[in-house]
């Protein structure tokens, strides 16, 4: 646990580093973009995950076509597919409009 906080103390410090030196003034901008990029990967992964979940309901509605029980299971689980998705995507278009529309938060680059 010593050698965790070691690293995690030596990280901090050569991130402040520049700030001493005067290389480089922090602003909220600059914090928001080393937190923005995983919220972002994170957003693309659960809506990876809701489609999924939708098409595992569409494959249960379709291949039990003679199951009532199991055809309700898969509409219900492409009704929760539908709505996980269209809170995701909300979600994504608020950070949208923070990003392009008032540019408050830096654009995501993965290079």
């Amino acid at each position: 646990m010593k050698i965790i906080g070691i690293k995690i103390s030596l990280s901090a410090l050569f991130i402040v580093i520049p700030v001493f030196a005067l290389a480089q003034t922090p602003t909220i901008q600059s914090l928001l973009a080393w937190a923005w990029i995983p919220l972002y990967l994170l957003l693309l992964v659960i809506m990876g995950l809701a489609l999924a979940f939708f098409l595992w309901g569409v494959a249960l509605f379709i291949l039990n076509s003679g199951n009532e029980d199991k055809r309700s299971e898969g509409k219900q689980k492409m009704f929760w597919g539908i709505i996980a998705l269209v809170i995701m995507i909300s979600i994504g278009s608020i950070m949208w409009i923070l990003q392009i529309g008032l540019g408050i938060l830096p654009v995501p680059r993965l290079n």
